[in-house]
This record gives structure tokens, sequence and C-alpha cells, in this order.
């Protein structure tokens, strides 16, 4: 079996559509199935993504390069609000890890 080139157009109906199984058993013959048939081509499906890889290396950066353009500032927000977090439940991970620190008065009611 040569293996399928991969169709925009038809992941969305083939992948995003929400399964509904009759049970357990089907979904679990269906995976199996599945995890069968990309084992059988995995020499085909990696020589794909390297070919992909190589050709579309330009695209690939360009892409990502907008990505991160677009969500920069969502970044540096969440990586603000982490450290904050961080800092305000016992401090650096690396010397204040242990919960037994935490005064027990703050939960009583």
């Amino acid at each position: 079996m040569e293996w399928r080139k991969f169709n925009p157009a038809n992941y969305n109906q083939r992948y995003k559509q929400k399964r509904y199984y009759k049970s357990s058993d089907e979904k679990e013959k269906i995976k199996e199935k599945a995890r069968k048939r990309y084992y059988d081509n995995k020499e085909a499906i990696l020589e794909q993504q390297k070919e992909y890889k190589q050709n579309n290396k330009e695209k690939i950066k360009e892409q990502n390069r907008q990505y991160y353009e677009r969500n920069k500032n969502k970044m540096n927000e969440y990586t603000r609000q982490y450290y904050h977090y961080q800092y305000s439940w016992g401090g650096d991970k690396k010397y204040h890890n242990n919960l037994l620190c935490i005064d027990v008065d703050l939960f009583r009611v």
C-alpha cells in the first residue's frame, strides 16, 4: 500500500468530527487499526515528513516567526503571571519546595 499524500481538505472532515462509539471495544479496535497502519507505514511517513521539512524550510520558519509575533504579548503575560504565582506561593521551586512551610492558619475559617 502506498502512503497517501496529506490533503488539508479532507483533514477537517476526517479528524475534527466528534466520534461516537457503540462500545469501548469498538473504540479500541479503531485505535489498534490506526496504530497498526502507522507502524506499517512508519518509514514512509517519516520520509514524507523529512521531505516536507526540506522543501518548506523557509515557509515553516516564516510561520514560526509570525506565530511568535502574534502571541508575543500573550506569552509575556503568561510568563509574568507564572512569575507572580511562583513567588507568592513559596518562592523559587529550586530552593523553597516544601509545603510544610506554609502556615496552616491560612486555611482556617
